[in-house]
C-alpha cells in the first residue's frame, strides 16, 4: 500500500513470511495443519474463521471462500464473525485452490464421501470437534523447528496474507 504510514506498534505480532517463505513452510507440513495454514498464507482468514468454515463455505470453482461463523476456542462455541465487515465472501488465489481440493480427495479418499458433505466442518480435530488454532500452531512449529524454519504464527499469516495482496496490486 502506497501512503500508508503504519502505527509504531511492536511485539509478538508484526512477522510475516515472503512468498517463497510461505510455500517453503506450507510444503513441509502435512494437511489439515497445511490447509489451515494455507487459509491464513493466502486468504488471511483468522483462526476461528478457518475452525467454522465448512464445506459449503469453500467454493474451488468459484475461487471463494465465505466466512459466515467463527469458532470461539475459549467457550467451545460457533459464533458470528467478529463484526459485520467480517462477513465476507474472500477469493481464493490457485495455490489455496490447489491445496483446499488436494485436502478435500484426501479426506474423502481416506473418510468417506460424508467426510465432505456440505454442512461438514473442514477442519475437525479427533473428535470431530472444530480444529483449534494452537493446536495447528503447536503442530507447525514443532516441524519448522525440526526443519530449522522460522515460525509463522497464525496471525502473522493474516500479515503475510497482506504483504501477498499488496505484492500483487504493485506487480499489476
Amino acid at each position: 500500500f502506497v501512503g500508508v504510514t503504519m502505527p509504531a506498534v511492536r511485539g509478538k505480532r508484526d512477522r510475516f513470511a515472503t512468498p517463497d517463505e510461505a510455500s517453503i513452510l506450507l510444503g513441509v507440513l502435512d494437511d489439515p495443519t497445511r490447509a489451515f495454514y494455507a487459509a491464513a498464507f493466502y486468504a488471511g482468514l483468522r483462526s476461528g474463521e478457518i475452525s467454522a468454515l465448512r464445506w459449503e463455505d469453500v467454493d474451488t470453482e468459484a475461487r471463494e471462500i465465505r466466512v459466515r461463523a467463527a469458532y470461539c476456542s475459549r467457550s467451545g462455541e460457533m459464533t458470528a464473525p467478529k463484526s459485520q465487515a467480517a462477513n465476507r465472501v474472500v477469493p481464493m488465489p490457485l495455490a489455496l485452490v490447489s491445496i483446499l481440493d488436494t485436502y478435500r480427495a484426501g479426506l474423502a479418499a481416506s473418510e468417506g464421501a460424508e467426510r465432505i458433505a456440505p454442512r461438514t466442518l473442514v477442519f475437525t480435530g479427533a473428535a470431530g470437534q472444530p480444529l483449534r488454532g494452537t493446536t495447528v500452531t503447536t503442530t507447525a512449529r514443532k516441524e519448522w523447528e525440526a526443519r530449522d524454519l522460522t515460525h509463522v504464527g497464525l496471525h502473522d499469516a493474516r500479515h503475510t496474507y497482506a504483504s501477498l495482496r499488496s505484492e500483487e496490486h504493485t506487480s499489476e
